[in-house]
């Protein structure tokens, strides 16, 4: 029992902390949150409560206020499902919204719509080149790295090669790499003689454009790093 109340504990504050992180971006947070008159923070939380159970006085309540120092503010439903349904349905026509909506799947719950609707709606505002825009705040992110970019536009191991070559320079490549490895692995396991084949083999390069590939890749290296 301590580690289940001490699972949803941290569960119940982590997506409060998230909710309250995403407030102010197009949501109107909830008229009354604020802290008591001893400092603690209240959190109103929209939850069915069954009827044999009490939300603002069980151990999770009790504990959790104590650990943190937070007051929870209970918006109760009863276990009926349509009447669950209902009632948070005008919580959120109403605009004024608790800090999290603590619900159990089997009674009520979010549609996978409604969680799109509302992450449009709440998290991302509606214009995105406004003041709190998600195109803005990408774009003041990308600005912190101005100044401290590479001078290389790209790896300065890499070249430019010409989209008009790019794909008779790719299957001489791969020829020339399949040419290379079958006749290395003869080579090397004996199946060939070193001595007595070698001319053969620098012969067979050669017939597969061995010279054109090397002067394409040259004037793209040179054309790459000519600055």
């Amino acid at each position: 029992m301590k580690k289940s109340l001490s699972f949803w504990i941290v569960l119940l504050t982590t997506l409060s902390m998230l909710l309250a992180s995403c407030a102010g971006v197009g949501q109107t947070p909830a008229a009354d949150s604020a802290q008591t008159a001893d400092g603690a923070i209240k959190i109103r939380i929209f939850s069915p409560q069954s009827p044999d159970g009490d939300l603002t006085t069980n151990s999770f309540t009790l504990e959790a206020q104590e650990m943190f120092n937070i007051q929870f503010e209970w918006e109760t439903t009863t276990m009926d499902g349509n009447a669950a349904k209902e009632k948070r349905q005008i919580s959120l026509a109403s605009g004024d919204y608790p800090d999290l909506y603590m619900l159990i799947p089997w009674v009520d719950q979010f549609s996978q719509t409604d969680l799109l609707r509302f992450r449009h709606g709440w998290v991302q505002a509606t214009d995105i080149y406004g003041a709190n825009g998600y195109e803005r705040r990408l774009q003041e992110a990308t600005n912190l790295y101005n100044g401290n970019q590479p001078e290389e536009v790209f790896p300065h191991w890499a070249i430019w090669i010409d989209p008009t070559k790019a794909d008779e320079l790719a299957m001489l490549r791969q020829n020339i790499t399949d040419y290379v490895n079958q006749n290395a692995l003869q080579f090397v396991t004996g199946a060939k003689d070193l001595d007595s084949e070698w001319d053969a083999y620098v012969a067979g390069l050669e017939q597969l454009n061995l010279a054109s590939y090397l002067e394409t890749m040259q004037q793209a290296y040179d054309t790459s790093f000519q600055q």
